[in-house]
């Protein structure tokens, strides 16, 4: 009975291993056609088993990112995204008039109290990266990053680069432990 056990242990323990070199193996091969189609672009690895985001040009790297948090459905397969947007403190807001006059406005109308603080960006398909502190959205999946790491990144990634997306293999794929 207790080798029935062990045996039935060891079985799923393999399998996890299986699952883990196949995500690996999945990002290694973006990131190797990545670094040949544009050697010299940034490119950005967020590796959830490792709670690291990891800053790379030309399979070099730059700067690795702590993981505080994460929120959302976390894609469960190695995906690779797009950057599309991204807003940063000190950063022109839309305006829109007011009776006559030009005001900076929110979605509902109220007005923003100057410049924002924190930098967010926003990746295609749906993914979110934004400084610690700031409220998650709810159907948006995301990380944190500490506010000094947020703002490093805002500055080094141009729109339309490259991410690649490890997720964690446990089932659990909270940061939070």
């Amino acid at each position: 009975m207790v080798f029935n056990i062990l045996l039935l242990i060891s079985v799923f323990s393999i399998s996890a291993d299986i699952n883990t070199l196949r995500t690996k193996k999945e990002a290694l091969q973006l990131e190797y056609n990545l670094v040949k189609n544009s050697p010299t672009s940034y490119y950005l690895i967020i590796d959830f088993a490792a709670k690291e985001a990891h800053l790379k040009a030309d399979a070099n790297l730059l700067r690795t990112c702590k993981i505080m948090d994460s929120f959302g459905n976390i894609p469960p397969r190695t995906q690779k995204l797009t950057l599309h947007n991204h807003i940063q403190p000190y950063t022109t807001e839309p305006k829109t008039v007011y009776r006559q006059r030009e005001l900076p406005l929110d979605f509902s109308e109220r007005l923003t109290n100057g410049p924002k603080s924190r930098s967010r960006l926003y990746f295609m398909p749906s993914f979110l990266i934004q400084s610690a502190g700031l409220p998650t959205p709810r159907d948006m999946p995301g990380i944190q990053l500490s506010k000094q790491d947020t703002k490093a990144l805002a500055s080094a990634l141009p729109p339309n680069t490259i991410t690649i997306v490890i997720p964690s293999t446990s089932k659990n794929l909270g940061l939070a432990q």
